[in-house]
C-alpha cells in the first residue's frame, strides 16, 4: 500500500513539474533578429490579445528611421526619409503617408489625404509598458518595409530587409517640430 502511494506521488509530481515547465516556456519573451542580428531592448516584447508587442524605439532606429514623442497628445511620430508614421497611445489608427521632406508636416497631411496615404487599424492600439510605446510587431514592420517571419519552436521574431534600407538614415530632422508646433499652438 505505501508503494502505492509513494508511486503515485512520483507521478503527481512529476506530472506538475512537466506541466510547469511547459507552461513557463510559453512565457520567456520572444527574441528579435534584424538580419541574423539580435536587437536589444530595455523592455522585452510581450503578448497581447495574439499580437506580439514590441518597444518602438528599438525597432524604428535599427531601420534608421528617428522616434519622435508629443507628450501633450500622446502621439508618437516615426520618420524615416520620405515615410511618415503617426500614432497616439490608446487609438487603433496608424497613419502612414509618403511625403517629400521638403513639405513638411503640410505635406504629411495632404499625403495622408491622396494616395500617397493610408490608415491602417490596428489589432492592438499602441500601449505604454515600463515607459515605453509598445506597438503590434508586424504592423510596424511591414510600414517600414520589413519582412517579418515568426519561429514558433525558438519563439523568435525574424526580420529581414535589404540593408541599403538600414543603411539609409533618416534625413527629415524638421517634421517634428512643426507637428509639435501645430498640436502645442492648437490648444
Amino acid at each position: 500500500m505505501t508503494k502505492k502511494v509513494t508511486a503515485i506521488a512520483l507521478i503527481f509530481i512529476l506530472s506538475l513539474t512537466i506541466a510547469s515547465i511547459a507552461m513557463s516556456a510559453e512565457f520567456i519573451p520572444p527574441t528579435i533578429t534584424l538580419n541574423g542580428a539580435t536587437l536589444k531592448t530595455d523592455v522585452a516584447p510581450t503578448i497581447i490579445n495574439d499580437r506580439t508587442m514590441v518597444p518602438l524605439r528599438a525597432i524604428s532606429e535599427a531601420t534608421g528611421a528617428d522616434v519622435y514623442w508629443i507628450e501633450s497628445e500622446r502621439i508618437v511620430i516615426i520618420v524615416k526619409n520620405e515615410t511618415k508614421i503617426l500614432m497616439q497611445i490608446g487609438k487603433a489608427e496608424m497613419y502612414k503617408a509618403d511625403s517629400d521632406p521638403a513639405a513638411g508636416a503640410k505635406g504629411f497631411f495632404v499625403a495622408l489625404g491622396n494616395a500617397h496615404g493610408e490608415t491602417a487599424l490596428l489589432d492592438v492600439p499602441p500601449t505604454i509598458i515600463q515607459d515605453r510605446t509598445m506597438l503590434p510587431l508586424r504592423a510596424l514592420c511591414e510600414a517600414l518595409g520589413l519582412g517579418v517571419d515568426w519561429d514558433e519552436k525558438t519563439r523568435a521574431v525574424i526580420l529581414t530587409c535589404d540593408e541599403a534600407v538600414i543603411n539609409n538614415k533618416n534625413t527629415d530632422k524638421t517634421i517634428y517640430f512643426e507637428l509639435a508646433d501645430m498640436f502645442d499652438n492648437k490648444q
